[in-house]
């Protein structure tokens, strides 16, 4: 056997040559001058495959190597038999790429975006099994068990009257803060269910109604409708509660009045006939001034302008004033 003695600085230290390549040592090594001298240490250099070809009785545990495939210093955190190759702690070149505002964003180990829209996110299965992954159009976040995508958290996604009529890829449990009237600053938190038995499946969570009125006086005498203002905006077709009323008074004892909320152009269950009008009761009251009122819950298939309408049963004069309307949606498509 090829033995060789080294003698470094103090007496008792001996570095013991066996063989090919290999050192053993016994006493004390003082190396912090060495370093300084010599400008640091120098590990040996190995490509991934060149360290995995390190022979059996060559790779002990806590041998420190560098990855030149990883850019990173590695130990063997096994043994010599079954070597596992772990990087020492620190944040390498390659790691930092990995970091916010890195050049290269984390994977989950399949390969799959950790977030994205909702049309990437991929169909959930063993591979990804406990990948949580951020749908960025939808502000959803979402958890793998294997077979299905459990929703964990999320955040109603903001749109306008005209953004809502596009949304993409909705499903049940979305939901959205809808500006339903941008003049008034009215929003609606509506909900998508499926399963709703309406035609309409947006559901309104809540948020204040839209709301108009006219405390202007009219006189009315015809015994047929009139239009007349407020008018308010139905923003999108659905099932509203309509509220609407107004103050009346009238120049004879027991006049006989009626106030009527219409669809302009008239839809489906309102139309110019008294019969399918949202029509208070036809009341009886002496001249004294009274209020009043009606609540109406109205299907409307499209988008369009609800108006007020008047009418006195006689021919006498009927004054209207402090006249107003609200809507509020039940649910909406």
């Amino acid at each position: 056997m090829d033995v060789g003695t080294l003698r470094v600085g103090d007496a008792t230290l001996q570095i013991l040559k066996y063989g090919a390549g290999e050192f053993r040592m016994s006493g004390d090594l003082r190396i912090d001058g060495i370093f300084r001298a010599l400008g640091g240490m120098l590990s040996g250099q190995f490509t991934t495959t060149q360290r995995d070809a390190i022979a059996v009785g060559r790779r002990p545990f806590g041998l420190i190597i560098f990855n030149t495939t990883t850019n990173r210093y590695e130990y063997n955190a096994g043994t010599d038999s079954t070597p596992n190759w772990q990087p020492l702690s620190g944040v390498t070149a390659h790691a930092s790429t990995h970091l916010p505002g890195g050049s290269d964003p984390l994977n989950f180990a399949t390969g799959v975006n950790l977030s994205g829209t909702r049309a990437a996110k991929p169909s959930a299965s063993a591979a990804n099994n406990g990948l949580f992954y951020f749908e960025t159009d939808w502000q959803a976040l979402w958890r793998s068990n294997g077979s299905s995508w459990v929703r964990v958290a999320h955040y109603p996604r903001h749109c306008t009257i005209s953004q809502f009529g596009s949304l993409p890829d909705f499903q049940d449990g979305d939901e959205v803060i809808l500006e339903a009237s941008a003049a008034q600053r009215v929003k609606w938190h509506m909900r998508y269910n499926s399963g709703s038995a309406s035609a309409y499946k947006w559901e309104f969570l809540g948020g204040a109604p839209i709301y108009s009125k006219d405390d202007t006086l009219i006189v009315v005498t015809s015994t047929s409708y009139v239009l007349n203002t407020p008018t308010i905006t139905i923003p999108r077709a659905g099932e509203y509660d309509v509220d609407f009323g107004s103050l009346v008074v009238a120049d004879t004892f027991y006049p006989y009045v009626s106030l009527s909320a219409y669809v302009t152009p008239f839809g489906p269950g309102l139309s110019a006939s008294d019969s399918n009008a949202a029509e208070v009761v036809t009341v009886t009251q002496d001249r004294a001034g009274w209020n009043t009122s009606r609540n109406a819950r109205v299907t409307f298939t499209s988008a369009g302008a609800v108006q007020l309408a008047y009418r006195a049963t006689t021919t006498q004069e009927v004054e209207f004033s402090r006249r107003e309307i609200s809507i509020t949606p039940v649910s909406i498509g």
